[in-house]
């Protein structure tokens, strides 16, 4: 079965993005082969998206190309959008992964938002958390985990790199 792998790095204090949908956070870690290497297995495990619209406008405004153009890509937007070519605008994350996951395929990757992921984390649709801990503290911004009851998770992997810390899960159903 294809498996929903929410693959997303926060800061120490649980911040996907800081305030304004910042991500400089992330900067200073592009020669970090851990989390290079884990990059390159998720895209050759992979060949599915899932994205909120915000990472989608990110994405657009931040790169002189789409990043990800041998993938099929769904933004879940409240808002209409003109489908193009390989990527979907949906407004239903659990309605599509239950028809993802009826389809031959390879594994899907959640990119985020928080509001998507705390749909499918509620709906127990998550298989695979892997989350890299960047070591920033930015006291605001938009947080990975939002309304969520107890989730437990089984940790199956520790892998870091100088101050960089990632983590895999499963959760335990």
């Amino acid at each position: 079965m294809r498996e929903v792998i929410l693959y997303i790095a926060m800061s120490l204090d649980g911040y996907i993005a800081g305030k304004d949908d910042d991500l400089s956070f992330l900067d200073g870690y592009d020669d970090y082969q851990v989390p290079q290497k884990a990059y390159q297995d998720l895209m050759a495990d992979i060949d599915t998206i899932i994205m909120g619209r915000k990472t989608y406008t990110w994405l657009l405004n931040h790169a002189d190309s789409w990043p990800y153009p041998d993938k099929e890509t769904y933004v879940i937007s409240k808002t209409v959008h003109d489908n193009k070519k390989s990527i979907y605008f949906i407004n239903d994350s659990v309605s599509l992964i239950h028809d993802l996951q009826s389809r031959p395929g390879k594994h899907i990757w959640l990119v985020g938002g928080s509001e998507i992921i705390d749909t499918l984390m509620k709906e127990n649709l998550i298989d695979r958390y892997i989350i890299t801990l960047i070591p920033k503290v930015l006291r605001s911004g938009i947080p990975l985990f939002i309304n969520q009851q107890d989730v437990r998770l089984s940790l199956i992997d520790v892998k870091y790199e100088k101050d960089l810390i990632m983590l895999s899960y499963w959760p335990k159903k």
